[in-house]
C-alpha cells in the first residue's frame, strides 16, 4: 500500500517546468564520506508522489477496530495497513501487505489512511477481514522437531497464506515468548505446510488428571 515521508520542498512547483520536484527529507539521513556529521536525505522525485501533510482533523472522533485501514508510524515514515486484532491493552496488531508483515503497535503511533486527490482528502473504508481457521493475524501452533523422536508445538502468527503450489502453506510468525502475548509480533518469519499447523487450544481450557493419562506439558518456548 505505500509509505509516505515528511519532506521540505526546496523549488516552488509554479515556477519549476516537468515533473519533478527537489525535497529535502525531515526524518531520512545520510552520514557523509569522511564526515561524522549526518545530514538530511535529497532527492528529486515526481511530482505524484509528493501530497500535503494529512490534517489533524482527520484524526477528530477516530475509533480504530479490526478491519480499520490505518497510516502506522515506524522506520521514520508511515506505512498503510490494516487493523487485524484489538489487544485489550490499547494496542493493536496491524497487517501490510509489501512486504507481508504483522507489527504490534500502539494507538499513538496510528492515524487513519485518507488519499489526497488533489483537491481534498478521502478517508478509507473499512476492510472486510476474512474469517478463515488460519486467517491473517490469528494465534496458531506450528510443529517443530527438536530431536529425531520428539516434536514440541510453539505458538506463531499467521501473516498470510503462500499462493501457489500443489499444498497449501502459510507465511507465519513465531512468538517470541508463548507466556506473553505482548510480544506476539516480533518474532521471526518462516513458511510452514498446512498440516504443521493447529488453532491454539482455549487459554481458559481445564481438564482433570489421572494416572496414564497423555498430555501436554509447556517447557521454555513450547
Amino acid at each position: 500500500m505505500g509509505s509516505w515521508f515528511r519532506a521540505i520542498l526546496e523549488q516552488n512547483p509554479t515556477r519549476v517546468k516537468g515533473e519533478k520536484l527537489r525535497v529535502c527529507y525531515k526524518t531520512l539521513l545520510k552520514t557523509l564520506l569522511n564526515e561524522d556529521s549526518v545530514n538530511p536525505c535529497k532527492e528529486t522525485i515526481e511530482r505524484c508522489f509528493i501530497r500535503p501533510v494529512p490534517p489533524e482533523y482527520l484524526n477528530e472522533g477516530v475509533v480504530f477496530k479490526e478491519g480499520s485501514v490505518a497510516d502506522a508510524y515506524f522506520s521514520d515514515g508511515w506505512w498503510t495497513g490494516v487493523i487485524i486484532v484489538e489487544r485489550p491493552v490499547g494496542s493493536f496488531l496491524v497487517y501490510f501487505d509489501d512486504p507481508p508483515d504483522i507489527m504490534r503497535l500502539n494507538r499513538s503511533q496510528l492515524r487513519p489512511h485518507a488519499d489526497w486527490t488533489g483537491s481534498e482528502w478521502v478517508k478509507s473504508k473499512n476492510k472486510v477481514l476474512n474469517q478463515h481457521m488460519f486467517r491473517t493475524g490469528k494465534l496458531v501452533e506450528i510443529t517443530r522437531k527438536i530431536s529425531e523422536s520428539e516434536d514440541i508445538w510453539v505458538q506463531a502468527l499467521v501473516i498470510t497464506k503462500i499462493q501457489g503450489g500443489g499444498r497449501r502453506k502459510f507465511m507465519i510468525k513465531r512468538c517470541t515468548s508463548s507466556q506473553n502475548l505482548s510480544d506476539e509480533a516480533e518474532g521471526k518469519h518462516t513458511i510452514v505446510d498446512i498440516c504443521k499447523i493447529r488453532s491454539s487450544p482455549p487459554r481458559n481450557l481445564c481438564a482433570q488428571y489421572s494416572l496414564d493419562d497423555f498430555v501436554e506439558v509447556f517447557v521454555t518456548h513450547g
